[in-house]
């Protein structure tokens, strides 16, 4: 199974649109993406805040690493 999580910071400034600013790279941690994930089940039900997805409004980095990830699958 994969685990891969992509971190970018991003800002912006003035106008509406998002620059990344840099990308940390997280190593792979099982435990910690679990920890994220809610366990190796995924997301349960009885969450006080659901996911809410990615933003319309990303960066074009953020972007392309989210649809670069989607083909992989």
């Amino acid at each position: 199974m994969g685990c891969d999580i992509h971190t970018v910071i991003e800002y912006t400034q003035w106008d509406p649109f998002w620059q990344a600013f840099g990308e940390i790279d997280l190593p792979r941690d099982y435990k910690l993406f679990s920890a994220i994930a809610f366990g190796d089940g995924g997301i349960t039900d009885d969450l006080p805040y659901p996911p809410r997805g990615l933003p319309l409004d990303v960066s074009l980095k953020t972007s392309g690493l989210f649809y670069m990830a989607l083909q992989n699958i």
